[in-house]
This record gives C-alpha cells, sequence and structure tokens, in this order.
C-alpha cells in the first residue's frame, strides 16, 4: 500500500513543485508524461520482457477465477500482457495529471476566480511534444522487437498528455464560438460511452493544434 501510493503521490508532487516554480500548466503534465516515460523505461530495463512477467501474473490470477466459477480468460493473456504495460502507466499518468488540473482548478476558486478555464483553454504541450509522438509512432509501426513495443507503450503515455490538448481545443473553440455548454457535456458523455473511440481522436486532435496552431486561427 505504501509503495502503491508512493508510486502515484510522488509524480503528483513532483508536477505540482514544476507548476509552482515555472506557473505553466503545460510545462507540469508534460513532468506527468515524463514520470509515465520514465516508468516504461524501467519497466523494460527491469523485466526484460515486461508482457512475460504480465502473462505470468494474468495466469495465475484467470486460473484462480475460473477455478471458482468465473469464465475462463485464458484465451485472452497474451494480447492483454502484451498492453498491461501501457495501459497501466497511461494510466496512471492520467490520475496524476487530473490530479493536478483539479488542484489548479481549485486553487483558482480560492485565489483567481474563472482563471483555471483561461489557463486550461490555452494549454498546448508544443510542437516537440507533438514530433516526439510521431517519432514515437514511427518507430513502434516500423521497428521490431523490444525498441517497437517499447515505443508503443511510450506513444499511449504521450497520447494521454495529447488527450487533454485535445480536450482545451475543443474547450476553446467552444468558448470563441459561444457554444451551449451542452456540446461539452455531450463530449464527456461520448468520452465516457465510447472512450476507446473519442480518446485516440481528441488525442490527434491535440497532435494537430501543437503542429497548425488552429486555436489561433479560429480566435482571428
Amino acid at each position: 500500500m505504501v509503495v502503491a501510493n508512493l508510486i502515484y503521490w510522488l509524480p503528483v508532487w513532483l508536477c505540482a513543485v514544476v507548476l509552482r516554480q515555472t506557473i505553466r500548466l503545460d510545462q507540469a503534465l508534460q513532468a506527468g508524461v515524463l514520470f509515465g516515460l520514465v516508468l516504461i523505461a524501467l519497466a523494460y530495463g527491469l523485466a526484460g520482457d515486461p508482457a512475460a512477467w504480465w502473462a505470468a501474473n494474468l495466469k495465475t490470477v484467470f486460473a484462480s477465477l475460473a477455478s471458482e466459477g468465473g469464465p475462463d480468460l485464458s484465451a485472452q493473456v497474451a494480447v492483454l500482457s502484451r498492453w498491461m504495460t501501457a495501459v497501466a502507466s497511461a494510466g496512471l499518468v492520467l490520475g496524476v495529471l487530473l490530479s493536478v488540473l483539479l488542484g489548479r482548478w481549485w486553487q483558482s476558486l480560492l485565489y483567481n476566480p474563472g482563471g483555471f478555464g483561461e489557463e486550461f483553454r490555452q494549454l498546448r504541450l508544443g510542437l516537440p511534444t507533438a514530433v516526439f509522438a510521431i517519432v514515437l509512432l514511427l518507430m513502434g509501426f516500423f521497428w521490431q522487437g523490444m525498441a517497437g513495443r517499447m515505443a508503443a507503450d511510450g506513444l499511449m503515455v504521450v497520447s494521454v498528455g495529447l488527450l487533454l490538448q485535445g480536450l482545451a481545443v475543443v474547450h476553446a473553440l467552444a468558448y470563441q464560438r459561444k457554444r451551449h455548454v451542452g456540446w461539452l457535456v455531450a463530449l464527456y458523455l461520448l468520452l465516457l460511452l465510447a472512450g476507446l473511440q473519442v480518446a485516440p481522436l481528441l488525442a490527434l486532435l491535440g497532435l494537430i493544434d501543437n503542429l497548425f496552431r488552429f486555436r489561433g486561427q479560429a480566435a482571428d
């Protein structure tokens, strides 16, 4: 329990320190993404092949579940074990970044009402993040072996930051065009109900915004 809390709250604290020192939300989120990438590098560096470690543990869990009358999920081990490192790291990073955003929002309520909304609508992780994501995409697609798997896992972590930027883009465009709040509510409902389809589109939107900065164009 202590280790689990340390893994979660340490990056939250580090992101908060970055935010305090730089007063820039983008750099705080970049710090959280970087932490996730470090976790993936450690997983591959320490385990060699994290998928094998996940497969062994998933087989044990699924066997115990089946012995108690649960469904037989053994056929899913190969697919799940391949992506568990990426999913676990990306899930952790998402929780960390949402905690940072929530803390920033609470702070704005106390000291700068309305300030968080303006800051979030301007969120942009920057061209280097977009280029790095594209490099990881190409590496994951063309490279074989451990390097390709690491790149694909890293891309999922970076996509978490781009997803939040995509949401910032939607908020900014809705604000600029004075759209009803119902548009944003519908978006979040879609994200909850069809996250596997909507989240990649939002991450792609965030990626494109780093390349072409069309939020500024929309405001002109």
